[in-house]
């Protein structure tokens, strides 16, 4: 109680702000002859009074450290009664120009400019100034996926044309940074790129559409392999398949290679087209893209097809099936004697 009516008699006297809203400066009007007076009397005192203020909501830290609203309140040692003030003023200044980074990462830059500060303070601080982030974690679905490792192209290989058509996404960018996502479809026995076709966006009735479109000209297949994405295993293009009579043969969740063939396609796709074109937009995009269609199809040889072209194994599948009898091997690969 003496130290508060101490303070109170002085704060008459210079006109003092609340303990809690003082700096560690004094008021900047003062007088040199008050300055000296406020560094021998006042802040000592000021330092107690704030002290046994906030007792009853600090929390006491290592070193005889407590936390309050503007100031560290350190009490003992062999300095004596202080303030060190600018702690939180210097986390909010680095938040302000990383706005990204976490607490310990902040920590180590206040290490780093000079501030001897413990991590577990900083913490502290960065949890009392309200700064802690919340993390966008991707939601789950809830529903059962229906893909199985039972559909993967090892367990079902492809044994002849259109038996089993092959689909998934693959994203790039416009030149103007806007997104591109590309469907591409495969046959997984021929390797011919059927579709290859890049939109802002494609939603499951974009991909049945398009699928209408292919069946048009090639034919229905037997199945189709994709992954659980929801513009394949949607009711889109899921059910209208299924009222065709055709297979859908969802791989198991996060198993790409069990859908080998086309991420094979989307690796050569991305490594001898997406990564060496710009796209000014959309329109050229696809421009581009049947470019690219035709030259995979019709003129780069294919290893897996014995160096012939998709195009060139594709017309040896089309014969007679007396013909195809005469040849032993007709993706070209050799036989073991």
């Amino acid at each position: 109680m003496m130290v508060i009516f101490r303070y109170s008699l002085l704060a008459g006297l210079f006109c003092l702000p609340a303990p809690s809203a003082l700096a560690a400066d004094p008021p900047r009007d003062f007088t040199p002859e008050q300055i000296e007076f406020f560094e021998a009397k006042v802040r000592p005192l000021l330092v107690e009074h704030c002290y046994d203020c906030h007792s009853a909501k600090a929390k006491k830290l290592k070193g005889g450290l407590r936390l309050d609203d503007r100031a560290h309140i350190v009490k003992g040692g062999d300095s004596g009664t202080a303030i060190v003030p600018g702690k939180p003023a210097a986390i909010r200044k680095l938040v302000r120009r990383h706005p990204r980074y976490g607490y310990r990462r902040i920590h180590a830059r206040l290490v780093a400019t000079g501030w001897s500060v413990n991590l577990k303070r900083v913490h502290r601080l960065w949890r009392a100034l309200g700064l802690k982030r919340r993390i966008r974690r991707k939601k789950r679905t809830s529903g059962v996926h229906p893909g199985t490792s039972a559909n993967s192209c090892v367990l079902k290989p492809a044994t002849g044309m259109n038996d089993v058509w092959t689909c998934d996404f693959v994203q790039s960018r416009t030149s103007s940074g806007g997104l591109l996502k590309w469907l591409s479809v495969v046959d997984e026995y021929t390797r011919e790129v059927l579709v290859l076709v890049p939109a802002a966006s494609l939603s499951g009735a974009d991909v049945r559409r398009l699928f209408g479109r292919l069946v048009g000209w090639r034919g229905w297949p037997r199945s189709v392999r994709c992954d659980n994405g929801g513009e394949f295993v949607g009711a889109a293009l899921a059910e209208w398949l299924t009222s065709k009579g055709v297979e859908l043969r969802a791989v198991a969740p996060a198993s790409p290679w069990e859908n080998g063939f086309v991420e094979s396609f989307h690796s050569r796709l991305r490594d001898e087209f997406l990564d060496r074109t710009v796209f000014e937009n959309v329109a050229d995009a696809k421009a581009q893209a049947e470019s690219f269609k035709r030259e995979f199809n019709t003129v780069r040889p294919h290893s897996g097809l014995g160096y012939q072209t998709p195009r060139e194994f594709a017309a040896t599948c089309r014969k007679p099936e007396a013909d195809k009898t005469k040849t032993k091997n007709p993706r070209g690969r050799k036989t073991a004697k």
